[in-house]
């Protein structure tokens, strides 16, 4: 008999603030936002597992909890796939409502997932 050892698929992804991939990102500070504004910044993917892999976004552990009502997160991520080792520039965009009231200060976590 025959029998064959598949590895089984690895899929991890690392984000980072330089398209080196030398620095993970642990925080982004937006900066100040006056309300009904927007600012971006620029993060790099890398697909570190040994499978190609899309990507999907999302948000947790508001602070304060209602933040999450009036501030949104998108990227410009377009679905692809990317392959092991690829590296791919992703800009967030971080959109206040204009009509916030009483959140002068807020924190919360990025998500990105991959699916392999």
């Amino acid at each position: 008999s025959i029998v064959e050892s598949v590895p089984a698929p690895d899929v991890t992804v690392e984000v980072y603030y330089d398209s080196a991939c030398t620095t993970v990102v642990s925080s982004i500070d937006w900066g100040v936002i006056e309300a009904g504004g927007s600012t971006n910044t620029t993060i790099y993917v890398k697909n570190l597992g040994n499978t190609p892999v899309t990507l999907t976004l999302g948000t947790q552990n508001w602070d304060p909890p209602d933040a999450a009502q009036y501030i949104d997160v998108n990227w410009d991520y377009d679905g692809r796939v990317l392959a092991p080792g690829e590296v791919i520039p992703v800009t967030l965009t971080l959109t206040v409502s204009s009509n916030v009231t009483d959140i002068t200060d807020f924190s919360f976590e990025i998500v990105i997932t991959s699916e392999g």
